[in-house]
């Protein structure tokens, strides 16, 4: 009797091991397949283009814009992607987005669709988003998505006219300046030209073609050309140390192009130094006379009585400043540059630092006295910036740096000096 419970114990205890080690290998056979099916909905999806990659073609016409989406996977490689919503991201030629398009794959995964711009430039499409039946793929790397990986091909394509490049000038004529540019077409007047084959992997980027019969302006001066194809030359009139040149081209079929450029007038430099030196002895001269007129007064100059004046020597320098900077402005407004904000706000800020001077010595309108060096100053110092920089030109960081410290001082002065106000 004995025997047989210990025989039915033992039994019992084998029965229930084979039972955990079998249901271990279940839930391992079933987080196996549940893993393994994970990995299969991880499906990588590739977008590529339907032609070529480079087109060209004229301002205003439409092009056809044509991608191919396809599975990038083992099981389903190469199969289209059907009924699928791209997102088309639009890039200009300063890889700024100005675009974004939404298309649907047909049968073959093919999506096309046309594009067309009113202005020169150079776009890039190219797929960052596809979505399908609530899953989404994006060109962005995401650890944490779990559907799959986008890699997209990019078309890029010229809409453009002229390109304007400066080739030669000669300053050395008091008043006046010669410019001469080259002008080229970056395409061919076919519609859709393709580059050749290669031309992208030794470096081309565009097709010229030298510009014949154009009409050309530079700062409003008819341009001749005098033979040699695409060269065209005007003499203008300048009295600035530096000059401005704004050229514009235009011919029939053709969007017209505005390009700016900027040169040092070597002659007018010699007569603005001359002028600036002798312009400092003058106000050396007068600041001395001012100086030893206060020292019978007050003897020691740096105490606080004279800030409001040091303020007003510092604001007359910026107000001198903003007017140079208002008749450049004026100038090239007058030629072509979109400059009229630049123009008027550099003579009201000069007249604003001239009243702001008077106010300073004469030790009146506090507030006014504290607003006319600092906020002109700063405003102007930035329209300068944006100015010069909607036509790509250097900024003259010297002129501004010294008219932002001389209206930091100014107005940290006549802060200083509130109570004798």
């Amino acid at each position: 009797m004995d025997i047989n419970i210990e025989v039915t114990c033992l039994y019992d205890k084998f029965s229930s091991k084979v039972f955990l080690v079998s249901l271990v290998v279940v839930l391992l056979f079933f987080s196996f397949s549940l893993s393994k099916a994970q990995v299969q909905q991880i499906n990588d999806i590739s977008v590529s283009t339907n032609s070529d990659s480079f087109f060209y073609t004229v301002v205003g016409h439409n092009h056809t814009i044509s991608f191919k989406v396809f599975w990038n996977q083992d099981i389903n490689l190469g199969r289209p992607l059907q009924n699928a919503t791209v997102v088309v991201q639009v890039l200009d030629k300063y890889n700024n987005k100005i675009d974004e398009i939404y298309e649907k794959t047909d049968n073959m995964g093919i999506l096309s669709f046309n594009y067309s711009s009113q202005f020169a430039n150079k776009l890039t499409f190219s797929a960052t988003k596809v979505i399908q039946n609530e899953k989404e793929w994006s060109a962005v790397d995401d650890p944490t998505n779990k559907t799959g990986s986008l890699t997209s091909a990019s078309i890029v394509v010229w809409w453009d006219t002229f390109q304007t490049s400066l080739v030669s000038t000669n300053t050395n004529t008091r008043g006046s300046a010669t410019v001469a540019v080259n002008i080229t077409h970056l395409l061919l007047p076919e519609e859709g030209l393709i580059l050749p084959s290669g031309s992208t992997d030794i470096g081309e980027t565009y097709l010229t073609k030298s510009v014949q019969k154009a009409h050309v302006r530079i700062n409003g001066v008819e341009a001749l050309n005098y033979g040699e194809p695409g060269i065209y030359q005007a003499d203008v009139s300048v009295w600035f140390p530096t000059v401005y040149a704004f050229v514009e081209v235009s011919q029939k079929d053709w969007a017209t192009t505005q390009t700016g450029f900027s040169i040092a007038h070597l002659s007018n430099e010699q007569v603005w130094v001359l002028s600036t030196v002798g312009i400092f002895f003058v106000f050396a001269l007068i600041i001395i006379l001012l100086v030893l007129k206060k020292r019978v007064i007050n003897p020691l100059l740096i105490k606080r009585e004279n800030y409001p004046f040091y303020g007003a020597f510092f604001l007359a320098i910026i107000s001198i400043l903003s007017f140079y900077w208002g008749i450049i402005g004026i100038d090239g407004y007058l030629h072509g540059f979109d400059w009229m904000l630049l123009g008027i706000t550099g003579l009201l800020f000069s007249f604003l630092g001239i009243v702001g001077c008077f106010s300073m010595i004469r030790r009146k309108f506090f507030a006014l006295s504290v607003i006319s060096p600092i906020i002109p100053s700063l405003t102007n110092s930035l329209i300068i910036k944006s100015s010069l920089d909607l036509y790509h030109l250097p900024d003259p960081w010297l002129l501004l740096f010294i008219s932002v410290f001389f209206s930091i001082a100014s107005g940290c002065l006549v802060c200083n000096s509130e109570k004798i106000f």
